[in-house]
């Protein structure tokens, strides 16, 4: 380590560090729940996009049944 002897606590934390190839898995699997994680988000939006197109009608229904309803409740008072 740049011409420095280490101690014998130095030497057992630089032993207990993980290896190069850990280190490389790890970042991998970081990198792979990042991409997945965009992936699924992005897959959503056209999914909700589309449950909120289908659910116009419906609501247009809804709507014209109450206020159907409401006039046939005013015209019978």
């Amino acid at each position: 380590m740049e011409g420095r002897l280490l101690d014998q606590d130095q030497v057992k934390a630089i032993a207990d560090l993980p290896s190069k190839e850990e280190l490389l898995a790890k970042v991998a699997g970081a990198l792979n729940s990042i991409a997945t994680k965009l992936a699924v988000g992005l897959n959503a939006v056209p999914t909700q996009l589309a449950t909120g197109i289908n659910e116009v009608p419906a609501s247009v229904n809804r709507a014209i049944k109450a206020i159907s309803e409401k006039e046939q409740q005013g015209d019978g008072a």
